[in-house]
């Protein structure tokens, strides 16, 4: 993780490699009663705007064919999870953002989160920070 341009920027950096392919996600939770998230119709770029009128934007680049897409936070990702446990948190107010990569043995992955601006040249492989 890096925090850059005055701690206003946000990148997560994944880079994972398996042993043989495998499925993973990328999962932001947010509170969709508050937040609109619009998504590119690329699957690159999400803009997450508040009731205040503050927004962010929220960029993923990848070696791998993936996009941005919204799910409800009961879209388990795991099998055999079991749907709302009584007692647990009502979650039917949060949605996930989410990235899935499929079938992947190896991936780059990041996420860059700033206020408004162009993230692409946060997009490195961390032995170049």
């Amino acid at each position: 993780m890096l925090l850059t341009a005055d701690r206003k920027t946000w990148v997560l950096r994944d880079e994972a490699e398996f042993k043989e392919a495998e499925n993973a996600c990328w999962v932001a939770n947010f509170e969709s009663a508050k937040i609109k998230c619009e998504i590119a119709e690329d699957g690159k770029k999400c803009r997450m705007s508040y009731e205040d009128g503050a927004a962010i934007d929220v960029y993923l680049f990848s070696d791998a064919d993936v996009k941005f897409k919204t799910v409800s936070c009961y879209d388990f990702l795991l099998k055999d999870t079991q749907p709302k446990v009584e007692g647990e948190y009502d979650r039917s107010a949060y949605s996930r953002l989410l990235v899935r990569i499929n079938g992947m043995k190896k991936f780059n992955l990041s996420i860059v989160v700033e206020p408004v601006g162009d993230a692409a040249q946060y997009a490195l492989p961390t032995a170049e920070w």
